[in-house]
């Protein structure tokens, strides 16, 4: 009887472990804003665990090419609605994670589309099925590249199509489809520029937008990124919101006050004529100041469109760009 036992226990241990052999990892993205990780409280009950951001990686388990999960319910539901929950890794921890909040696959990699960008139904532009991603959206994309020879005119380079997955906010799951490489980033450091500059759109404390926007300069940013958050803070100015946004650009450079009727030009002690700042000092045809930088805003005044910059002599303080020559674009 005794034997009978070990040999029962025994093949109930291979059988797990044959099982854990069995069940395979593969690469995964959190889309899904604001991603809830789970524990497994008892069967089909699940328990929040934590919170993590679209574009972060985590693994999935794959069983027979299919996803190891469960459906079940969680701690905090009313009506004990169930979903089926994925079991997932994340920094050397086993949590679950609801379907369709992700997208997983062995080549898959994070990325933020630059701009409002089309993704298409099928690798073809003339597809009519297109869906409209929105700029700096934390997306998917897997390593599979359709080349276009016939876009060979149109672009500088061969332009390529991938298969891209996003979260639909509308439809509440996650969709695929295809775009064009040229419309977003797998940059880690232009990925961590999107969200910060997210967390600054979502935050009504100007000091605290400041803070965070000045982080962007210490990344390494691409071209095509620094245009896109340019976009967006020109986009805000034009509604009418003229506080400031951060610093956007760094550096010591000279320039020449430019008065074309000879009036005085204004140097304020914040940036923006709405953003309830006072004149502290006034500056005059063919002065010479140093600029440490400007923020992102571009505001309008008379028609004109200029960013603020941040003087340091002869004074401290900030005047509008319009109004110094050689004004330079942001850069990092």
């Amino acid at each position: 009887m005794m034997n009978k036992k070990i040999l029962s226990t025994l093949l109930v241990c291979l059988l797990s472990v044959c099982a854990a052999f069995a069940a395979s990892k593969q690469k995964g993205i959190a889309l899904q804003k604001d991603c809830s990780l789970w524990t497994k409280k008892s069967a089909g009950l699940m328990e929040y665990a934590l919170t993590i951001e679209p574009g972060t990686e985590i693994d999935v388990y794959v069983e027979n090419d299919k996803l190891v999960s469960e459906k079940a319910t969680w701690t905090t539901s009313k009506d004990k609605t169930e979903l089926v929950f994925v079991k997932c890794v994340y920094k050397n921890t086993d949590y679950y994670i609801i379907q369709n909040r992700f997208a997983y696959g062995r080549n898959i990699s994070a990325a933020v589309v630059y701009t409002d960008s089309a993704a298409y139904n099928s690798a073809n532009l003339a597809d009519v099925r297109a869906k409209k991603i929105d700029g700096l959206t934390i997306i998917a994309v897997d390593d599979d590249f359709i080349p276009i020879p016939s876009l060979r005119s149109v672009y500088d380079e061969d332009s390529t199509f991938c298969r891209v997955y996003w979260f639909d906010e509308n439809a509440y799951t996650v969709r695929r489809g295809f775009m064009l490489d040229t419309k977003f980033s797998v940059a880690r450091d232009d990925i961590t520029a999107s969200r910060v500059v997210k967390a600054a759109l979502a935050t009504s404390d100007s000091s605290k937008r400041s803070e965070l926007l000045s982080n962007i300069s210490e990344l390494n940013v691409s071209y095509q990124m620094n245009e896109a958050i340019e976009g967006v803070f020109e986009d805000k100015s034009n509604d009418g919101d003229l506080s400031s946004y951060g610093e956007y650009w760094h550096g010591d450079e000279k320039f020449t006050i430019v008065s074309d009727d000879g009036s005085a030009i204004n140097v304020r002690d914040k940036p923006g004529i709405n953003a309830g700042g006072n004149v502290i000092a006034q500056l005059h045809h063919g002065d010479v100041v140093i600029s440490e930088g400007g923020n992102m805003a571009i505001e309008y005044i008379d028609g004109i469109g200029a960013h603020w910059m941040h003087i340091t002599s002869p004074v401290d303080g900030w005047i509008f760009g319009a109004y110094a020559s050689e004004i330079v674009g942001p850069s990092n």
